[in-house]
Formats: structure tokens, sequence, C-alpha cells
């Protein structure tokens, strides 16, 4: 099986040459070897400990462990800290057999986005006028994210885009918001819905009504 799954991998490499290339230096990308646990080919690097060899990061682990990859292809478009502490947009796509049955490979793709976010405030202001800074800490630090932590982000992500606390909410928006974490896939991460019910401040039965109000929409 290691050899069958390090050719597979091979070729997934020289796919991810191109990429890089069209992507440039800004752009992490990352191919793990699940079977051994390990980087099996990394380039442009946010730090010096990812090379060929180095231990699988805890959030792809925390994806192998929870096996979300059974129920998701891949995620898209979370948001992390690098070590170095660069803000990043983040990809992970899961490599498995037809079946879907046996995990071989995880990609992950980190984009350092500080200076389009830079250009955003500028942008902002200039439309705007300065407007007090907001907090970024809706990027969480790649080190030591989990799953857990990611279905976080991405509902925190959500409630973000309405400009107000969660509690000020209507029913309406709460339901737009499940409806969009949803389409996402959020909720086949073990634990989202009891963490979205903490910050909705109402019960894990009112999320699933929700739920079911949109499966019954489409």
């Amino acid at each position: 099986m290691s050899t069958k799954i390090e050719n597979l991998l091979n070729n997934f490499s020289k796919f991810l040459i191109f990429l890089s290339s069209l992507f440039g230096s800004d752009t992490e990308i990352v191919l793990y070897n699940v079977e051994k646990k390990e980087v099996f080919f990394v380039i442009n690097p946010l730090d010096n400990e990812m090379i060929v060899g180095s231990k699988i990061r805890s959030l792809e682990q925390s994806m192998i462990d929870k096996e979300v990859w059974k129920n998701n292809g891949y995620f898209v478009n979370y948001r992390s800290l690098s070590k170095s502490q660069h803000k990043l947009k983040s990809a992970t796509y899961f490599i498995t057999s037809d079946d879907n049955k046996n995990l071989y490979g995880i990609l992950t793709i980190n984009v350092i986005v500080d200076r389009l976010i830079d250009i955003r405030n500028f942008i902002n202001d200039l439309i705007s006028g300065v407007q007090e800074q907001k907090n970024e800490n809706q990027f969480l630090n790649s080190m030591d994210l989990s799953v857990t932590d990611f279905a976080i982000n991405a509902i925190n992500e959500e409630i973000e885009k309405y400009g107000v606390e969660s509690s000020r909410l209507s029913a309406d928006e709460k339901l737009q918001i499940v409806k969009k974490l949803d389409n996402k896939g959020i909720f086949l991460v073990k634990g989202s819905i009891t963490e979205l019910a903490k910050i909705f401040n109402t019960t894990e039965t009112t999320i699933y009504r929700y739920i079911n109000r949109i499966s019954n929409i489409k």
C-alpha cells in the first residue's frame, strides 16, 4: 500500500508545482502522507519546521481523528494564523480512494492575506473615513487549530457579516446563518451544532429545528 500511496502523491506533487507558479511565493502548499502522518511535499513553507518528513499539523490530524473527510471532500476559505502570525486564507482537500473509504493524503493551501487586508482597510478608509480597526481575532492559530475551532471560526465569520452581536440577531437572520453554514457542510463536523447553540444562547433542539426548516425549504 505504501508504494501505491507514494505514487499517487507523486502525481499530485507535479500538479502542485504548477499551482505554486500560479499563486506565487505568498502561498504555502503542503501535501501530507496520511499513512505516515508526515509532510510528503511542501512549497513555500511558512516556517522552517515545515519540511519533508515533518509531523502533520494539528488541524489536519484532528480531521483524520474525527474522520470528517468521510462527509466532506474539502474545506475552503477558513482563516488561520501561521506560526509567525501571518493571517491566512486556507483550504484543505482530502485525497481518498474511489469509494471514499480510505484516506491517502491531505492537501492544504495557505495564502498569506496580510497585504490584502491592509489594502481593504485602506480602501474602506477612503470610502467611509478612518474607522476604528476591527479586531482580527477570527484568525486562529493554525498550529493549534482543531476541527471544533474550525467550526467555531466559520460560525463567527457568518455572524460577523451582520455587524451585530449574536444576541441581537433576529430569528430570520439566524435562519439565514444556519442555511449558509449548512451549505458549507459545517454541521457535518461533530460538535458544531453544540457550539452554534452556545453562540446563539439557545438549545441544540432549536438549531435542529432551523436545519429542518431549511431542509423543507429546499
